[in-house]
Formats: C-alpha cells, sequence, structure tokens
C-alpha cells in the first residue's frame, strides 16, 4: 500500500492550461518509455500543463518541456491531492 491512495487517472493530454497532476504511469515500448524518462517525465514527477495540444509544453521540476506524444504512449496522470489527515 505504501500511502496509495484512490484517485482519478486519466490520459495528460485532458489537462488544461494551467492543470497540475503526477504521472501515474507511463505505458508503451520500453525504448519510448525510456527516453520520455530520461527528459524527466516519469511514473511520479509532478506536471503542470503549460500548453496543451500537440507538441504540448509541460512543466517539470521548474523546467519547460515540449512533448509530442505517439499514438504508441500513453501517459496516465492523477490529481495532485492533498494527504493531510483531519
Amino acid at each position: 500500500m505504501h500511502g496509495e491512495q484512490n484517485q482519478d487517472v486519466f490520459p495528460l493530454a485532458l489537462l488544461q492550461s494551467g492543470q497540475e497532476g503526477q504521472v501515474v504511469e507511463v505505458l508503451g515500448s520500453d525504448v519510448r518509455v525510456h527516453q520520455l524518462a530520461e527528459v524527466g517525465l516519469r511514473k511520479g514527477c509532478a506536471i503542470r500543463m503549460i500548453r496543451p495540444g500537440h507538441p504540448c509544453v509541460l512543466a517539470i521540476d521548474g523546467r519547460r518541456l515540449s512533448v509530442r506524444l505517439h499514438q504508441d504512449v500513453d501517459v496516465l496522470v492523477g490529481s495532485l491531492v492533498s494527504t493531510k489527515a483531519s
């Protein structure tokens, strides 16, 4: 379990400009997944959509990254949710 929680998961392409999320999974060929990980787009990273589209522009770790997602790759994103207990 490791602190995991239920959350809505959706494709990266559905993020609107200014929305933030956390990458839940990057699915595709090992080569494409590795290429995306090398530029910072990997499971667990926090992202913010700067400009949706093809290519989209993301903010990751204080950097802007232009990403053209291909049909052979799915980036699934979950909402950033506070885990504070009441």
